[in-house]
């Protein structure tokens, strides 16, 4: 049996209903958001530092789409994280999901 709600009812109480992977992966995906708006600023950071993307691609041994898609947001690669954070690119910009602040589940 249902909940006793409607299906546009379930749908519309999506964001009360949230559980935590749910939470998590909204986190991720605003991480996300926000190392895609500096972008530019990690090639300009790399360019600094005399590397690209390509370099970097080819020091870990992937492709140059690996790269892009964490510098864009798309993926979280803590190897590419970490790899970007080695060649000198400020903290600021990379919005690392390990680095930040976890939420914590408070006792009952």
């Amino acid at each position: 049996m249902g909940s006793g709600r409607s299906g546009t009812e379930q749908k519309t109480d999506k964001g009360a209903d949230m559980n935590w992977s749910d939470e998590i992966q909204a986190d991720r995906k605003r991480l996300g958001e926000k190392r895609c708006f500096y972008s530019m600023r990690i090639h300009e950071a790399l360019r600094r530092n005399r590397r690209s993307a390509a370099t970097v691609a080819y020091e870990l041994g992937i492709s140059r789409t690996a790269v892009s898609s964490t510098i864009l947001g798309k993926n979280h690669s803590p190897r590419v994280l970490d790899a970007l954070r080695a060649a000198g690119v400020p903290e600021k910009y990379l919005f690392d999901p390990r680095r930040m602040e976890q939420p914590r589940k408070d006792a009952a």
